[in-house]
């Protein structure tokens, strides 16, 4: 069995563990257990400080890093110094793929920072995004508004109800910034993933399109199973077929029989998606690298000029010579080693985060937020519960997920910068496998398998030890 087998197998168990919490806690009543208790079934932990940290495994010279800075971009665009080695490095890279483990508002930071920093020295005319396709065109025309108060008015009226979280409304608002005071290097943003929230795509953008092509369609989204949305996708097209030519525009200019045609695409890429759960994968692996490589989505920015990519650290990785499945490619190794445009030019980050604080979700309830991830959910829910309970405080940093030796010699070397980020400057690969051998040889094949995915798969590492978990959007 190779090394990403027992990765795809470590990632199934932890899924299985966070699909599986919520059933659980549905079966047994919550008061059985106490606070304490649920925090601790839930996985969750106190970051380790000082003799926590002390392990005997792994020598601290085996890795060596410097601190990099967890602000968010100045109103000027300049503190960006700390990433002069990142914009050096890419120079020549047609497409800069920056992977994260998710919710962390320091990671965020961060990938405002890197966007800037890059377009500061060099020109970057796309960002991609790994949110739906659907929402693209929103975004931009949001960018576009050359009136502040008008472009706020927007995001009320739509983007609130697209977007997941207040970080993605500061990001836009920093590349609105951006856009008029370097118009020449315009920034455009790309969402490259499949409707994962597709009732919003029914309700929001598909159905109110062909109901002005005709006024008496009449359907009940929140009735549709996923088979029934699939089924109606070709009636979709003949209907969207019939008015090609006709001139109908959706409420906003850019709702075109083009991009409705694109949608359409993607939902059923998600229908086909979510309803073969075993080849989930491959499917929406499919349908990204559709959105990005297609003239008809995002190709023809590839073609033309240079591309960055933001999304989970599974999918930026270019140091692999081998799709993840049999046919299912992750967008850094496709683009690094298939696409022409790109083949040979890429460079690839991965910003690995390990504790929460609560910070400002302490005060918000989620039920008033919109489309959230399950990932997300669960863990604000069992943090919340802690909270409440006053087993955590808003600020504690909390892990969310088991460490061992490996990690606490990362995390030794960040606190060496009080827990600052910092970046992987040399790493000893052969010497810490070495030293793992200590432990047993399923321990190296497991570490290799991390460090092969992570660390290994991307041309560099930042770690962040700990940061406040990111905001949700109240809808």
């Amino acid at each position: 069995m190779n090394s990403l087998m027992y990765f795809l197998i470590a990632l199934l168990i932890l899924f299985v563990a966070c699909g599986s919490q919520t059933e659980n806690q549905e079966e047994t009543h919550q008061s059985d257990f106490t606070a304490t208790e649920v925090f601790a079934r839930a996985g969750l932990s106190f970051f380790p400080e000082g003799g926590d940290l002390t392990q005997s495994t792994f020598s601290s010279d085996l890795l060596t890093t410097e601190p990099i800075s967890f602000e968010d971009i100045n109103d000027e665009f300049t503190n960006i110094d700390d990433l002069r080695w990142l914009v050096d490095s890419t120079g020549d890279s047609q497409c800069v793929l920056v992977g994260e483990t998710h919710y962390y508002r320091y990671i965020e930071n961060l990938k405002n920072r890197i966007l800037f920093a890059l377009n500061t020295e060099n020109y970057y005319p796309l960002a991609v995004y790994e949110s739906q396709y659907s929402l693209t065109p929103y975004i931009n025309y949001y960018l576009d508004i050359e009136d502040d108060s008008t472009a706020e008015q927007f995001f009320s009226d739509e983007l609130v109800f697209h977007l997941t979280y207040e970080d993605e409304h500061n990001r836009l608002s920093h590349i609105r910034r951006w856009n008029i005071k370097f118009p020449e290097k315009r920034i455009h943003i790309g969402c490259s993933d499949i409707e994962h929230d597709y009732t919003s795509t029914l309700n929001r953008i598909l159905i109110p399109y062909f109901q002005q092509i005709d006024s008496a369609l009449d359907i009940s989204v929140p009735d549709l199973t996923l088979e029934e949305i699939q089924q109606l996708i070709p009636e979709f097209r003949v209907i969207l077929e019939e008015a090609a030519g006709s001139g109908v525009v959706g409420t906003y200019p850019f709702i075109t029989n083009d991009y409705i045609r694109n949608v359409l695409d993607n939902l059923e890429s998600t229908c086909v998606a979510y309803i073969d759960r075993q080849s989930f994968n491959q499917y929406r692996q499919s349908a990204i690298i559709r959105n990005l490589t297609s003239p008809d989505f995002f190709g023809e920015y590839f073609e033309s000029g240079k591309v960055i990519i933001f999304a989970g650290f599974f999918h930026t990785g270019t140091h692999q010579a081998f799709p993840v499945e049999d046919d299912s490619f992750t967008e850094g190794v496709y683009l690094n080693s298939e696409y022409e445009p790109t083949q040979g030019q890429t460079y690839s980050l991965v910003l690995m985060g390990y504790a929460y604080t609560f910070d400002a979700m302490s005060e918000i309830d989620i039920s008033t937020c919109g489309h959230l991830g399950t990932g997300y959910r669960n863990t604000i829910t069992n943090m919340g519960r802690a909270f409440q309970e006053e087993v955590i405080n808003y600020d504690d940093r909390i892990l969310v997920r088991p460490i061992d030796d490996f990690d606490k010699l990362l995390l030794f070397s960040a606190s060496e910068s009080d827990f600052h980020p910092v970046r992987i400057t040399e790493f000893d690969f052969e010497g810490i496998v070495q030293a793992a051998e200590q432990i047993s040889s399923q321990y190296v094949m497991q570490l290799r398998s991390r460090m092969d995915w992570s660390i290994g798969n991307h041309d560099a590492c930042i770690l962040i030890p700990w940061s406040p978990i990111v905001t949700a959007m109240i809808e």
